[in-house]
């Protein structure tokens, strides 16, 4: 079975799952609004579990959707991607460092790739508003633009661990998440011929880093 047969696949048995999951889910927060929310009902859990089970079910679609084969590439300019990215974070503080480069890749992977690693470190960092910074430098043969938080950070180790899907190092109930969106990034990337590094921030937070070619 090739990549694009399991991603069909994958997408069959997430419909499959996703439609009773999400009935069951609007049915739970029918009955808690009836009932109240107080945290420890067994409805309020029930409902927990269900939301975790829909984002873990999209989550997998969404890393096998990623199929890491050539994409289409153009002229794209990161100060404007990434402006449009930003927009959709709007409460929180996110600073763009210019100059900010062109390259010639995919505007649809990097608008995913930097949606993604901007809405990690939203949640990551445990604050009100969280700072997070964009910044880009030349290497050799490549760019690497960067984007820093001053999160609850990782060790080396864990840097290329989280790498992997479904590998999270907090528990749900203190970041909710299903543990793709790094290793979906990964097989995004590696459509337009870039690759992503973590590492953690001097001072605490972590950078993430992607290297496209110049």
């Amino acid at each position: 079975m090739d990549d694009r047969e399991l991603s069909r696949l994958t997408h069959l048995l997430g419909h499959e799952l996703l439609t009773p999951l999400s009935g069951v889910a609007m049915l739970l927060t029918s009955l808690r609004q009836k009932g109240g929310n107080r945290p420890g009902d067994p409805i309020h859990q029930a409902l927990d579990a269900t939301q975790r089970a829909v984002a873990v079910t999209r989550g997998f679609v969404a890393f096998f959707d990623a199929i890491p084969a050539p994409a289409p590439r153009e002229p794209v300019d990161l100060a404007d991607l990434l402006k449009e990215v930003r927009a959709g974070f709007r409460d929180h503080d996110i600073a763009l460092q210019q100059p900010l480069p062109s390259v010639v890749s995919s505007a649809l992977v990097l608008r995913r790739v930097f949606n993604s690693l901007i809405d990690n470190a939203v949640r990551y960092t445990l604050d009100s508003l969280p700072k997070i910074t964009v910044g880009a430098e030349r290497e050799l043969g490549a760019w690497r633009v960067d984007v820093a938080d001053r999160g609850v950070g990782m060790s080396v180790a864990d840097c290329t661990r989280v790498l992997h899907p479904m590998t999270r190092l907090h528990p749900y109930e203190l970041v909710p998440g299903a543990g793709f969106s790094l290793a979906t990034a990964v097989r995004l990337l590696a459509s337009v011929g870039a690759r992503i590094a973590l590492r953690p921030r001097d001072g605490g937070g972590t950078v993430a880093s992607v290297s496209l070619p110049a």
